[in-house]
């Protein structure tokens, strides 16, 4: 997210000054959004690194790429390594790491100018305030059905 912030300010500083500068909360609901949107394509997608068939001539190739042999090869290896780092950043990490932050800032979803309620609006705007987590249990119970 600081990655994101920081390319947004260089950008800014490239283009001529009149230009206003994008608020935080703007990029951080659109990043938040694109996020939701994405999420179980890109762990399903992941977890396809794992999903290896053993054939009659005893090969073990990946379902997604029968050409590819599963555990064997720099290719699979470096693919699996990426997967494994993916799923604990994106499959993980940054679900908690939402969930910390609604609860956190719990006291400040019902208040419509503050910036956690603009930036994380889309995940628990369909629910009651009470129930801000619950976007992220769905979002994990595809995942789970997807896997």
């Amino acid at each position: 997210l600081t990655f994101v912030f920081g390319i947004v300010r260089l950008a800014h500083l490239a283009l001529p000054s009149k230009m206003p500068l994008v608020p935080a909360r703007t990029i951080v609901g659109a990043w938040v959004m694109l996020t939701s949107m994405t999420y179980v394509m890109i762990v399903s997608r992941t977890l396809q690194v794992f999903d290896c068939t053993k054939s009659i001539d005893g090969k073990v190739t990946l379902d997604s790429e029968p050409s590819r042999e599963c555990y064997k090869g720099s290719y699979w290896w470096g693919m699996c390594a990426a997967a494994i780092v993916s799923l604990a950043f994106y499959g993980l990490i940054l679900p908690i790491a939402v969930l910390v932050v609604l609860y956190r800032n719990r006291s400040s979803l019902e208040d419509p100018e503050s910036f956690v309620y603009k930036a994380f609006n889309v995940i628990f705007s369909r629910f009651e305030t009470k129930y801000y987590y619950w976007e992220i249990v769905m979002i994990m119970r595809k995942v789970v059905i997807v896997s």
